[in-house]
């Protein structure tokens, strides 16, 4: 029993050791044997090892020399720049997929909107479509490590289910990661929209650093996602973070998950497009000049300074600063990141946001929390997607040695 248990010891002592060694070359590349065991606090020996191991599996290629420290000049490593993931971003009204490197730089993307209800079968069919344009133009040697998948919640991670999307009731129960795994035999992880576009702030964006951060995601829908210690924070049943399912106004209209007066339903990018159609029947408008209205329509329009549409903005920006603000003093994080379509395509919401939120909040001292925008745009829950997949693959780099 005792040699069993030192067994196991010693393998998860090394799968740490690797998982180590992968983390410095993607922050710090190119990077010296020595370099990795001052950052890693492992022996030259020991770094060494990993590093044949690694090149062994064509994950890390030699990059020039370093300067001399008084002897011969040290080999530099980094990872190899042929290898990436494949990203599924699925949202409410459109599907992407990308190949993004180790870096988090996207390498090529295909896009396909959504028009009218699908079924099941033909959201698969669609990203399946996608993926397979990305392979078509990789070259012989270029190396996919694995999928990730971003999605609207609430999911279930551990068999890689999407279960009932308010949004999308046609993909209930969406087996999608089973789906990928046996269609192309690659490891796949999927991930909630929020919980993905967070975990690419903390992986590739400016909030490494930070012990704890919440991030919302003003879009379509309302979302939140919860770093902490570095890891996303799922809760109990994998729910923290579903910022858009509290409620605001007791009395508020009925929220697409059957609730009343969600954030959801009175701040998303849908709450606003109904909000618009109510008010275009209201003013008993000929079907002949009826619109279609759109949440980027709404966007260009207060562009415009068309007061109706600056009207429903602010007040999506008034629910979200109430509603960021209530989180932020549960979870007192040490910093907020927004994004999504709302904030990006009416940055006055913002400043609104901002104010109402450092209003709000109780513990706001000498050092105030910091409240910013999310350095990525459309593209947050696609690349959250590849750091979903990377963070799973580095923390069991056994996976990448097969």
């Amino acid at each position: 029993m005792d040699s069993i248990s030192t067994a196991g010891g010693a393998e998860v002592m090394k799968r740490q050791n690797r998982s180590a060694v992968l983390h410095v070359l993607r922050k710090e590349s190119p990077v010296s044997n020595a370099e990795l065991a001052r950052h890693t606090g492992l022996s030259v020996m020991s770094v060494s090892n990993i590093i044949k191991e690694l090149q062994a599996c064509d994950l890390v290629e030699t990059t020039g020399s370093g300067e001399s420290q008084g002897g011969r000049k040290p080999t530099l490593y980094q990872l190899h720049e042929q290898n990436w993931v494949i990203s599924v971003a699925i949202h409410v009204d459109n599907i992407q997929t990308a190949k993004i490197n180790p870096q988090g730089n996207i390498v090529q993307v295909e896009k396909k909107s959504i028009c009218g209800q699908l079924r099941q079968n033909e959201w698969a069919a669609l990203v399946c479509d996608l993926i397979d344009q990305l392979l078509e133009n990789t070259e012989d040697q270029a190396r996919p490590l694995g999928i990730g998948v971003s999605a609207p919640g609430p999911v279930d991670v551990d068999s890689g289910t999407m279960l009932h999307p308010p949004n999308i009731k046609a993909i209930e129960q969406w087996q999608v990661a089973a789906l990928l795994r046996e269609r192309y035999r690659l490891p796949v992880v999927l991930e909630r929209d929020a919980n993905a576009a967070a975990l690419a702030e903390y992986w590739f964006g400016s909030s490494e650093n930070k012990s704890s951060m919440l991030y919302v995601l003003a879009d379509q829908g309302i979302g939140g996602g919860i770093i902490f210690q570095g890891k996303v924070y799922r809760g109990f049943l994998n729910g923290a973070g579903e910022l858009g399912h509290h409620t605001i106004d007791m009395d508020g209209p009925k929220c697409s998950c059957g609730s009343y007066g969600c954030l959801e339903a009175l701040a998303s990018g849908i709450a606003m497009t109904k909000k618009a159609e109510t008010m275009q029947n209201q003013r008993e408008v000929p079907s002949s000049e009826k619109q279609q209205i759109t949440l980027e329509k709404i966007f260009q329009a207060a562009m415009a300074e068309v007061p109706l549409a600056m009207q429903l903005l602010e007040e999506s920006a008034n629910y979200l600063g109430v509603g960021i603000a209530n989180a932020a003093n549960i979870l007192n994080p040490e910093e907020i990141i927004i994004g999504g379509a709302i904030v990006h395509g009416y940055p006055a919401a913002m400043e609104t946001i901002s104010y109402l939120v450092n209003d709000r909040i109780l513990y706001n001292g000498n050092n105030s929390m910091i409240i910013k925008r999310s350095q990525f745009k459309e593209e947050a829950q696609l690349v959250g997607a590849a750091a979903v997949i990377l963070d799973h693959l580095f923390s069991k780099p056994q996976l990448l040695l097969k």
